[in-house]
């Protein structure tokens, strides 16, 4: 089992959290959407990403710049990844 965070449509401090793949550029675009997670089986390993709203936390703050409020919600997106049995 996996888990990795990736930004979704706020300002990407590390470039290990750009979304690194398909799967996770997909999900930041639906989550962006609105859509509460993204989830995919493939290749024998179902994935899935939720959205983790960073309003009210602090986050945006760096995220965003001081000072610089959100005129939308912000997220992040954290992935799960496991391996799955397949007949």
């Amino acid at each position: 089992i996996k888990a990795r965070w990736f930004g979704v449509n706020a300002k990407v401090l590390n470039i290990d959290h750009k979304p690194a793949n398909e799967f996770e550029e997909q999900a930041a675009k639906a989550i962006a959407a609105g859509e509460q997670d993204y989830e995919l089986i493939e290749r024998g390993v179902y994935r899935r990403a939720q959205g983790i709203s960073l309003s009210n936390r602090g986050c945006l703050s760096c995220h965003l710049g001081f000072g610089t409020s959100a005129k939308k919600e912000r997220f992040a997106g954290l992935v799960i990844s496991i391996p799955i049995a397949t007949e």
